[in-house]
Formats: structure tokens, sequence, C-alpha cells
């Protein structure tokens, strides 16, 4: 997942996470001013299920707010 605010960038803080039906969260967040402005990748999950993956995001400052999506859309 490429993280990102269109051709902005990120802000400090945002935090994006994926994460696959009983694994670990694997999450980046925007450190400091030098990563806002280039892309930022996360780390990788796998599973043989891309059903099970889902994406959240959490964009600063608005806080603690969280948006989920899943990362594939569900198979018929």
């Amino acid at each position: 997942m490429r993280a990102g605010r269109g051709s902005g960038g990120q802000r400090i803080g945002d935090v994006f996470t994926v994460s696959v039906a009983g694994g670990e969260p694997q999450t980046l967040t925007v450190p400091d001013k030098y990563a806002t402005g280039i892309r930022l990748h996360t780390p990788m999950v796998a599973t043989d299920s891309p059903d099970a993956l889902r994406v959240c995001v959490s964009l600063a400052p608005v806080g603690p707010r969280q948006q989920c999506y899943p990362a594939a859309p569900p198979t018929p």
C-alpha cells in the first residue's frame, strides 16, 4: 500500500496498518518532517486468503479516529 495524501504526501503522525486475520498487525507511522514528502511503503504480510487482509488509516492531526478497509474485494 502506498501511504499518502495525493501529491501532498503524508503528515507527521499519520498511521497506516496492514493486518491479516490471526496475525500481528504491521504498522507504519510517519515519524518526522523528512518522511512527509516521500513515498512510504507499509511492511508486507503474507496470507493464502486475500479476503482476510485489512488496511487501516489514522490521519494526523485528527487523532485516534481510524478508518479500516478490506485490502481485497470479496471473492464471489
